[in-house]
């Protein structure tokens, strides 16, 4: 299915040594590598990225910071790249952090459940907001 029907398999992993089979990474078009500071995953996420590891290169994975990582494309190609979130409601509504208090989110005290007066009539849609990320990038050091 997958090219000829514009479709395409997302895998994520916390641990870059879960997809360094040949069989998996054969099938990698492009990779998203963030900050780790561990010594072996380091090496499986150069690896991964089909970087030198380099002291230099290793430095720049170690130090990437929040919204950041090292992104390798279909040509090989890998650098630095940052998503700038536009809006803090954007921020707030993709933060996972379970110990961090949501500012967007209401009050359970005081939630009230919605009734069928609530709802629009047939017919007419409600507006839905939503928000765009832009992206920086950089080459990291060859």
């Amino acid at each position: 299915m997958g090219r000829s029907r514009n479709t395409a398999l997302i895998l994520v992993s916390q641990n870059a040594g879960d997809l360094l089979n040949e069989q998996v990474t054969n099938c990698l078009s492009g990779v998203f590598a963030f900050r780790s500071t561990e010594r072996g995953e380091v090496a499986n996420v150069m690896s991964l990225l089909g970087v030198a590891p380099s002291d230099e290169h290793k430095a720049v994975l170690r130090s990437l910071g929040n919204g950041e990582c090292i992104f390798r494309d279909l040509d090989d190609r890998a650098g630095r790249i940052g998503i700038d979130l536009v809006s803090d409601e954007l921020r707030d509504w993709i933060d996972t952090n379970p110990t961090r208090a949501r500012r967007s989110q209401p009050d359970p005290a005081t939630r009230r459940e919605p009734s069928a007066d609530a709802l629009p009539p047939p017919g007419e849609s409600t507006a839905v907001s939503t928000s765009v990320a832009s992206t920086r990038s950089a080459e990291t050091p060859s």
